[in-house]
Order: structure tokens, then C-alpha cells, then sequence
């Protein structure tokens, strides 16, 4: 969702303040690592699941501002 696009560019922006290149490995990392929070189990993954909210028309993972904590 948007958030969850903030807080990819809140990821980002915190490798960059290190005076380093971010490259794709490390924003593919950084992405890898919120699908695996977001697949945690949950009581409120569980609802959005039940609901429907976790998941797009393609059948992928919406990633929320909480899944990149």
C-alpha cells in the first residue's frame, strides 16, 4: 500500500545516510525481508486474510508500512 511504499523509501534512505551505494541486492533484501514479516503469523494478518486486504487482484502480497519494522 502507500505506506508500505514510504517506509520502502524510509529503508532505502537510511543504507544512502551510511555514505554507501544502495544497489538492487540491497533493496531486493530489504523487500525480501517485509514479505517475510508480512507472512508471520498474526490475529490481524488472520482477519485481513479472512477479509481479503492482504492481497492484490494479481494474487500478490500487499506489503504494509508495519511489514518493514
Amino acid at each position: 500500500d502507500e505506506m508500505g511504499i514510504l517506509a520502502l523509501y524510509s529503508e532505502i534512505d537510511i543504507l544512502q545516510r551510511d555514505e554507501k551505494i544502495v544497489t538492487v541486492t540491497d533493496v531486493k533484501n530489504i523487500i525480501d525481508d517485509a514479505i517475510e514479516n508480512a507472512s508471520k503469523p498474526s490475529l490481524k494478518k488472520l482477519i485481513n486474510k479472512v477479509v481479503g486486504n492482504n492481497r492484490d487482484e494479481s494474487d500478490r502480497i500487499i506489503l504494509k508500512e508495519e511489514d518493514f519494522r
